[in-house]
C-alpha cells in the first residue's frame, strides 16, 4: 500500500511539472505551452493598449452625457424638432401615434410657422399616415 501511495504522489508532481513552465525539465510540450502563454500576454498587452484610448475619447462631462440620452431644448425651452427626437417619441409610442399628440409633444403651434414647415418636413421625411379607429395615425416607415 505505501508503494501505490508514492507511485501516485510522482504521477501527480509529474503530471504538475509537465503544466508549469518554470519548471526545468523540458520537452516538447512544454515549449508549446511557454509559446502560449507568450501568444497570451501579447494579445492581452495589444487589447490594453487599444482599450486606452477609447475610454480617453469618451464624453465625460455630464452636459455630454445627458445631451446624448435626454431630450434637447432650445434657448426657448421646446424641443428641438430633429429626424432623432421625432423617431424616438413615435418608436416610444409604439411605432404609431397621432398627429395631434405628436404636435402637443414638440409644441408645434400655427403661431410659429417655421416650427411648423420644419415639423411637417420632418414627419413626411419619417412616417406615413395610417387610418384608425382613433382617427389618421403616423406610422413609423420601415
Amino acid at each position: 500500500s505505501p508503494d501505490i501511495a508514492s507511485a501516485a504522489a510522482a504521477e501527480t508532481t509529474a503530471g504538475i511539472d509537465a503544466l508549469d513552465p518554470s519548471s526545468k525539465s523540458g520537452g516538447a510540450g512544454e515549449k508549446g505551452i511557454d509559446k502560449m502563454l507568450d501568444a497570451a500576454k501579447k494579445t492581452s498587452e495589444e487589447m490594453q493598449k487599444k482599450k486606452a484610448p477609447e475610454q480617453q475619447e469618451s464624453p465625460t462631462s455630464p452636459s455630454e452625457i445627458k445631451a446624448a440620452v435626454g431630450i434637447e431644448k432650445d434657448k426657448d425651452g421646446k424641443r428641438l424638432i430633429t429626424l432623432d427626437a421625432v423617431r424616438r417619441e413615435i418608436w416610444l409610442n409604439n411605432g404609431a401615434i397621432t398627429s395631434k399628440r405628436l404636435m402637443k409633444k414638440f409644441d408645434v403651434t400655427k403661431k410659429n410657422p417655421d416650427r411648423q414647415a420644419l415639423f411637417k418636413q420632418v414627419v413626411f421625411e419619417l412616417c406615413t399616415m395610417q387610418k384608425d379607429a382613433d382617427g389618421n395615425k403616423l406610422v413609423l416607415k420601415q
